[in-house]
């Protein structure tokens, strides 16, 4: 009997001693330090990022990573989603989830993960896909960790280090570690890591750790994270993929690399040639040429997305365009291109990072953050850049999609940079007339008409221009930011020059548009474009501020007075200006109507924290002038 009771406990302590090394290193939420729950939503534990480079078009990447998610603000970083494709390999991918105490509650495997069509363009056809797994998550604190091995059969980008890849995020360990073959160059640069980051370099491998680094707060107007926070860029000198080979050692070889790459593919058919030139035999100057092949390109394809292996920085030919009628930004921007030669203009193939307020770009060091192509085309006295994925964008016109930043043009000696077009704040301006006509029991009537220019103009064609009446009509109850209000007519015209414009005409009907007490009606001044926004109060402020858009607004709203009434109370001119703009109101009374004139100028541009409380203070007397009401008194029979 004691045999068997001493054999029982030993089975228990090597059940328990098992336990607790199932249990041990799963990241309780008690062994984060306080400093870095601080303003975090979620904790990043562990970080593991290894890239080998085996051969030029060989590579191994993993990548482990744990994450304790605090709240369901952050709910969003149990989400995993993993791309590959045809020359990035998932070999394997697993997850964990465990609960506070570090006790794991659920397990995934490669086989649990959903497999999707990555496709975010509107693709006919792409070879990329990716693993996505959603856990369901009942309580918070919850942490998750997850492992993923690939496999690149090339070398034509490497994978950068940021490990503080969000706002109110704090890291407790991040690693990242690059090793290649003896003799082979690669290059990175370094941001914000002087003091707070680990690093070691050999002529094979370098690595970089950072740890204990507490969350930075999301504040309005924040300058973009990768600013504040230490992340390395890296990027291969010698490479190859698909069977090119390469050499990012500067602007001008990246340029020979793809000037290479799209050889051979501007061949069209005879007949397009002569139709081109029957098209422009007419035209009275170069500019008038490309306006006239521009918009001929737009009226015969359309824009479909095709990512097929190198075909991701490969255009198909403009032969294929020609008989196919679309192709991706690549295909159509290489089609014009074509097209242009046919009829001896010379144009650039320009590489460019797109989308909203995308303008920072650091020249200084050799990368591919491209991920659209236009066009460049420079003549004797002008240059002009076109946007040739837009069947529908006026000739000449970027927009804020492209517009301000650096583009990689791809010339016959070779790469160059250069800037694309700024739209300053003169041309972002939008002007608005008003006619309103109030009525004794509070409705009114509005008939509305605002012209729009710039990258005022941009904001409008993306919402209106190109769609249905039906949706249109649909997005402006949408967007007009006026209670109780029907559209009783709306149109919109253009005009599309270059510095294109667009007109919009509304003809409204305001139920209860005024209130009413004691005989009296308040009249809301500011008809639509009136500013709610009211910054929170922040004494520690840790990012300066960055404003990306620059307009000026200017509205006229004449108001025709009620037969009967009087005015009691018109409000008095307001002026206000500061670093970051201005604006005035202006009140006039004449015969039996009253105007109210306001003008705002945002200003642009990044400024030092310290003026965080005149910024708030700005929109708070811009609230407060943009509330002001007329007050009409009933008079007497």
């Amino acid at each position: 009997m004691f045999e068997i009771k001493k054999m029982l406990c030993k089975a228990l302590l090597v059940i328990l001693t098992s336990a607790s090394q199932l249990y041990a290193q799963h990241y309780p939420v008690d062994n984060i330090p306080d400093s870095l729950k601080e303003q975090a939503n979620s904790v990043l534990r562990y970080s593991s990022q290894n890239f080998i480079v085996k051969e030029l078009d060989k590579c191994q990447y993993s990548v482990k990573q744990v994450v304790t998610i605090l709240n369901k603000d952050d709910k969003n970083k149990a989400e995993l989603a993993f791309t590959y494709s045809e020359d990035r390999i998932i070999k394997d991918c697993s997850a964990k989830l465990f609960n506070k105490y570090g006790f794991p509650i659920a397990s995934y495997s490669k086989n649990d993960f959903d497999d999707n069509s990555y496709d975010p363009y509107g693709s006919l056809f792409s070879d990329t896909r990716y693993l996505y797994l959603s856990p369901i998550i009942n309580e918070y604190p919850v942490t998750i960790s997850y492992e993923v091995d690939y496999v690149l059969n090339k070398t034509y980008s490497f994978p950068d280090w940021m490990p503080v890849n969000s706002f109110n995020q704090s890291v407790e360990e991040s690693n990242y570690s690059i090793e290649v073959p003896e003799g082979y160059k690669f290059s990175f640069k370094e941001y914000n890591c002087d003091s707070l980051v680990n690093k070691k370099a050999t002529s094979t491998k370098a690595t970089w750790k950072l740890t204990n680094h507490k969350a930075i707060e999301k504040e309005p107007w924040s300058i973009r994270l990768e600013k504040m926070v230490p992340n390395v860029k890296l990027s291969p000198t010698l490479f190859e993929y698909d069977g090119y080979a390469g050499d990012f050692t500067s602007w001008y070889t990246m340029g020979l690399f793809f000037k290479n790459l799209n050889s051979g593919l501007d061949i069209l058919s005879e007949e397009t040639v002569i139709r081109l030139k029957q098209l422009t035999e007419e035209s009275d100057s170069d500019i008038d040429k490309v306006k006239s092949i521009y918009e001929y390109m737009q009226s015969v394809t359309k824009y479909v997305s095709i990512q097929i292996g190198i075909g991701g920085i490969k255009p198909f030919s403009s032969q294929i365009v020609e008989a196919k009628g679309y192709g991706d930004c690549k295909a159509l921007s290489n089609f014009m291109y074509s097209l242009l030669k046919s009829v001896g203009i010379k144009s650039h193939y320009a590489l460019i990072k797109a989308g909203l307020n995308e303008t920072y770009f650091d020249t200084s060091f050799v990368h591919t953050p491209f991920n659209h192509v236009i066009l460049c085309v420079p003549l004797t006295n002008d240059t002009v850049w076109l946007e040739c994925t837009n069947q529908s964008i006026p000739f000449g016109f970027l927009g804020d999609f492209t517009d301000n930043r650096y583009a990689l043009l791809i010339t016959e000696n070779g790469g160059a940079l250069r800037k694309t077009p700024t739209y300053p704040q003169e041309i972002n301006q939008s002007y608005r007339k008003a006619l309103v006509k109030l009525y004794p029991d509070g409705n009114a009537t509005a008939n509305v008409e605002t012209t729009y220019h710039g990258l005022n103009y941009d904001n409008i064609f993306s919402k209106y221009l190109g769609n249905k009446p039906e949706v249109q009509k649909k997005q402006l109850y949408q967007s007009i930011d006026i209670p109780n209000f029907t559209i009783s007519e709306f149109s919109f015209n253009e005009n599309r020059d270059r510095n294109p414009t667009v007109t919009e005409t509304l003809e409204l009907e305001l139920n209860r548009y005024c209130s009413s007490s004691n005989n009296r009606l308040f009249v809301p001044l500011n008809l639509m474009n009136k500013s709610t926004y009211v910054l929170p109060n922040d004494d520690k402020r840790s990012s300066d501020i960055e404003v990306n858009s620059a307009y000026v607004e200017i509205d006229s709203i004449t108001y025709i007075l009620l037969d009967g009434y009087e005015i009691e109370h018109l409000p008095e001119n307001v002026s206000y200006k500061c670093d970051f703009g201005s604006f005035s109101t202006d009140f006039i009374e004449k015969d039996n109507m009253v105007i109210y004139i306001r003008k705002r100028v945002k200003n642009n541009g990044i400024y030092s924290k310290e003026l965080y409380s005149e910024l708030a203070l700005f929109y708070k007397n811009l609230k407060k002038a943009d509330n002001s009401k007329l007050i009409l008194h009933k008079l007497e029979n």
